[in-house]
């Protein structure tokens, strides 16, 4: 009796395995399976945003001597925009991506008690960006870039107390001596860092694209050849007044270096 029962359960469960091999139907492990498969293919996948628009914030560290004529700190603070595009995607975690930006310089500083001093330099820059997502939101990256900037001197004898730049108050921005052109000056530069992203949103039932929002640290150092300035008096606006004026003797300045470190913090729009 007790054999012809076990018979019959092993018949039994033979019979059920047969019948949900016939009909299809899965066993336990695959339904869990499948059923993850589906959620998987149910839940949409993060729309790609590769365009960025930002706005930079960068720190410059020490100073060369004939950059002292200009700044009394080693710590120059300036700002600027880029925008960027994510290129190439290598491996499903890493981006390269392309990009170009500006930022200005305005440099002044009083010597000799009664003279002042300013420079001003523009910097058009293009970019190369590798990044490498360790979280979805967490991307350390490196960074170069190579580009051009021009700079004019301006130096003041006799108007410590007169402002530094156009819109200032406190009386005339005329300089004693400027630069008769503007110096050019090959620039690059190397860092590191890190970038916090946002993921892609849009208000809900909106036909606006999808955006990001990140947040950028990088530290690194910036090579630039050195600026070569000639001064001479600036020419009066008035023609006549400039016509009949004696011709001054134009002073080479010499070259200012403008090789250093920095650090950079940028606030990002992906679209």
């Amino acid at each position: 009796m007790k054999n012809s029962g076990w018979t019959a359960m092993r018949a039994a469960a033979f019979a059920v395995t047969l019948g949900a091999a016939i009909t299809g139907s899965p066993g336990p492990a695959r339904a869990a399976e499948g059923e993850a498969a589906v959620a998987a293919q149910a839940a949409p996948a993060l729309p790609a945003v590769r365009f960025t628009v930002g706005a930079d914030l960068v720190s410059f560290y020490g100073r060369s001597d004939p950059m002292k004529l200009f700044s009394a700190k080693g710590i120059k603070g300036t700002s600027g925009v880029s925008a960027s595009y994510d290129l190439l995607h290598p491996t499903a975690r890493t981006t390269i991506a392309v990009g170009a930006g500006w930022f200005g310089e305005n440099t002044a500083n009083t010597w000799g008690a009664t003279n002042r001093a300013a420079l001003d330099v523009d910097t058009f820059y293009a970019s190369a960006v590798a990044r490498y997502g360790v979280l979805p939101w967490l991307e350390p990256m490196v960074r170069l870039t190579a580009g051009g900037a021009w700079g004019r001197a301006k130096l003041g004898l006799g108007q410590a107390n007169q402002p530094f730049f156009e819109g200032d108050s406190g009386g005339s921005t005329d300089w004693s001596l400027t630069s008769d052109r503007r110096a050019a000056s090959f620039t690059a530069s190397a860092g590191a860092g890190l970038r916090l992203r946002s993921n892609p949103f849009r208000p809900s039932n909106s036909k606006m694209p999808f955006l990001a929002l990140s947040a950028t640290i990088e530290g690194g150092y910036a090579v630039a050849t050195a600026m070569s300035f000639t001064l001479a008096t600036p020419r009066p606006s008035d023609d006549k007044v400039a016509d009949d004026r004696i011709p001054g003797t134009a002073i080479a300045l010499g070259s200012v270096d403008r090789s250093r470190p920095y650090f950079r913090v940028g606030l990002g729009l992906h679209f």
